[in-house]
């Protein structure tokens, strides 16, 4: 009886540990990460399993980004200032490089995607269509990133609605 309780609170707590432990990692890539700015096209604002969400392609600033047809599990690497794509391995000589994969033509790094209040959601969409829009990233030394914050025309989103719906 006793190792079953046992055995209930560790298969509680492990999700639970896993869950603070992801956080913990993501808001660290965030606040210590160095921030690099990119502009943004394009979208798909929902995302029922997940909630509503903006969906947007990200500028790299790399001519022939994924060019060709590819599905494989190579690491890619995207360094926006040099505007060089890397395979396999990290850029020497870039101070920001970007990690993630290509599927078909589409360079994916877990950046894609920004969560937007759904009273929110149609102004930003026509915003992001009218390639208005950027994200920051926050990228660590191994090259993983992290949104911090979706920019209109250079502004917090948030602040950037709040002052052009006051006028």
């Amino acid at each position: 009886m006793i190792s079953s309780k046992k055995f209930v609170i560790a298969a509680l707590a492990l999700p639970i540990v896993c869950l603070a432990g992801l956080a913990v990692h993501k808001a660290s890539i965030r606040q210590t990460g160095q921030e690099i700015t990119l502009n943004i096209t394009g979208y798909d604002p929902r995302d029922l399993l997940s909630g509503h969400y903006l969906i947007y392609n990200i500028d790299y600033q790399t001519p022939d980004l994924c060019a060709t047809n590819m599905q494989s599990e190579r690491s890619v690497y995207v360094c926006p200032e040099q505007g060089i794509l890397h395979f396999d391995s990290q850029p020497r000589g870039c101070t920001v490089f970007i990690a993630g994969r290509c599927e078909g033509r589409r360079f994916i790094a877990g950046v894609e995607r920004f969560y937007i209040p759904q009273e929110h959601a149609l102004p930003l969409e026509r915003l992001v269509i009218d390639k208005r829009g950027s994200v920051v990233l926050s990228v660590s030394a191994s090259g993983k990133a992290q949104v911090k914050e979706l920019l209109i025309e250079g502004q917090p989103w948030f602040e950037y609605l709040k002052s052009h719906t006051e006028k």
